[in-house]
């Protein structure tokens, strides 16, 4: 006999939804609290350089951000001129490997920010290898709610059917 899951979505949204929620307001509420917002699109380069007489810092990081078959200059920052902070925070490239070809604008790139950190190990090692730079890991910025709250998501979702959980990276 061979059972089944009826509803995987229905399950999967229960899963996710409410954590997900509660992390979107909580998040919105930081924002509002401590960030001074601005919603302009900013939809070319001329329009980020712009934005050095607003802001006196930028930061990048995301989740393959400097990943090498997705290379932008603009997501390592070079926009912002000189006088102002360039902050990396916990990006990914994603790949294990740097192409020949990509290489030496990398390294320049990287090497003009200041502030830099990564996510993942591997990161760490080929931005040292590229710049001789010795990087901090931190954490992912997805995981930066404290424990309490994960023990309060984890007590407050209880499924009472049987499930399949996929957590699913890269390739």
């Amino acid at each position: 006999m061979v059972s089944g899951i009826k509803a995987p979505s229905k399950i999967l949204k229960r899963l996710f939804r409410t954590g997900l929620y509660r992390r979107i307001d909580e998040f919105k509420a930081f924002v509002k609290q401590h960030i001074d917002e601005n919603h302009h699109l900013y939809e070319s380069i001329r329009d980020l350089k712009a934005a050095n007489t607003i802001y006196d810092a930028f930061i990048c990081g995301s989740d393959q951000i400097w990943a090498p078959n997705l290379f932008h200059e603009w997501s390592y920052l070079s926009f912002v001129d000189g006088k102002h902070r360039k902050i990396a925070y916990a990006p990914s490239i994603g790949l294990p490997t740097i192409p020949d070809t990509l290489k030496p604008r990398m390294a320049s790139l990287i090497k003009e920010i200041r502030y830099l950190s990564v996510r993942e190990k591997q990161g760490a090692e080929i931005i040292n290898e590229l710049t001789g730079i010795q990087v901090p890991i931190v954490l992912d910025p997805t995981l930066l709610i404290n424990r309490n709250k994960w023990i309060r998501m984890l007590t407050e979702t209880k499924l009472q059917e049987p499930y399949v959980l996929c957590y699913l990276l890269g390739e």
